[in-house]
């Protein structure tokens, strides 16, 4: 089996389960533009009451919270988590636009 990169997100989920803040200090700036983009796109009509940088924001806070505590055991990399951050960005944003 290969050793990932450092620069790796299957290296960096792996040290976040071990409580590294320097890798979900990573994962944080690899994903929180995309997911705010993501989320832009699915908020805007109602920016006026959300902000999609608070979507991306409470996205990111609660899947690397789980993820340091032990859950999503069997992801694995980041052809896993992105469809995930993905999942719940547009779930969050959808609860939004409802609220």
């Amino acid at each position: 089996m290969h050793q990932p990169s450092p620069g790796s997100v299957t290296l960096w989920l792996h040290q976040l389960r071990g409580g590294d803040q320097q890798a979900a200090d990573e994962l944080w700036r690899r994903y929180f533009a995309r997911l705010t983009a993501l989320a832009r796109s699915r908020v805007l009509p109602i920016r006026t009451v959300v902000d999609e940088e608070d979507v991306a924001l409470s996205v990111l806070k609660s899947v690397l919270v789980e993820i340091r505590d032990g859950g999503f055991p069997a992801l694995r990399d980041r052809t896993e988590l992105w469809p995930l951050l993905v999942k719940i960005t547009l779930y969050k944003a959808a609860n939004q636009i409802k609220r």
